[in-house]
């Protein structure tokens, strides 16, 4: 019987590294995850696509004659007329519809620039009609000193021409610009004007003074004068409308009665002093 003897060698460590010279272990080679070929083939369908839209608008849209722009379909309104918003718009027939207005823009530009629009659609009809509608703001004081500067409810300064009467909004704050909003009680004077044009109530306010700090001065025929405030003053919230409608009711209502050359404090619900 023999007996044979052998060495056994350890086995390396998965993090020794290999001996200078030697010849580097090679891992497994890189496959690509299964969804990426139909990734990329998604992206190249996609971007020839937007490729061919372009192309078509580009060099077949807007270089076809049926699409003329021949009839501007554009609502008058009581400050605008069709004439008006086209010139401001800058359409003109007789160019390709798909040139001739960038929608997204003129629209952003009649929103933004003070004018007195509150919105506003542009619509193409094909093959060459293009649709305008606005709904136009609708003017409840003016800026004192500066008949052209309008004011609506929401307290938006715009421009515009009207004819009839509107109280003057005074103290409001540094000279405004069309598209500037009141605030504080620049925005109270607006919401008051709002309301006095809605309910129809009879006080014939010539001036609304917005310089004071929590309530307005309301200046009436003969030099009369109204300290006037209400529960939630100088915010647009419901709750302080209704409160604004219930007190002025009152105020107008005393106002009628009592003579001319008299002054009131109405700054609060349950008490109003006459001067």
């Amino acid at each position: 019987m023999g007996f044979f003897t052998y060495n056994k060698r350890p086995r390396q460590a998965a993090n020794v590294r290999n001996k200078p010279g030697a010849a580097p272990r090679r891992g497994k080679p890189w496959r690509p995850p299964r969804w990426m070929p139909a990734a990329l083939a998604f992206c190249a369908v996609a971007a020839t696509a937007a490729t061919g839209v372009w192309a078509h608008h580009r060099f077949y849209l807007c270089r076809d004659s049926r699409y003329t722009l021949l009839h501007l379909d554009i609502e008058p309104g009581v400050l605008y007329t069709p004439s008006a918003l086209a010139d401001i718009l800058q359409l003109e027939k007789g160019h390709n519809i798909f040139t001739v207005c960038d929608i997204a823009e003129r629209r952003r530009f009649l929103l933004q620039a003070g004018h007195a629009v509150k919105e506003v659609s542009l619509t193409r009809v094909l093959p060459d009609r293009l649709v305008v509608r606005t709904v136009e703001r609708e003017p409840v004081a003016r800026i004192a000193g500066d008949a052209h500067l309008l004011v609506d409810g929401e307290g938006v300064v715009f421009a515009g021409g009207w004819a009839a009467p509107l109280p003057g909004i005074s103290g409001a704050g540094n000279p405004l610009e069309p598209g500037a909003r009141l605030r504080n009680m620049g925005l109270a004077a607006a919401v008051f004007a709002r309301v006095l044009r809605a309910t129809g109530v009879n006080l014939p306010v010539l001036n609304i003074d917005a310089s004071k700090e929590d309530y307005i001065v309301l200046t009436l025929p003969n030099s009369r004068k109204i300290l006037l405030a209400w529960e939630g003053i100088g915010g647009a919230g419901p709750g302080g409308e209704e409160a604004l409608r219930e007190h002025l009711g009152a105020v107008a209502s005393l106002v009628e009665n009592v003579p001319a050359g008299r002054s009131f404090d109405a700054r609060k619900k349950s008490e109003i002093y006459v001067q």
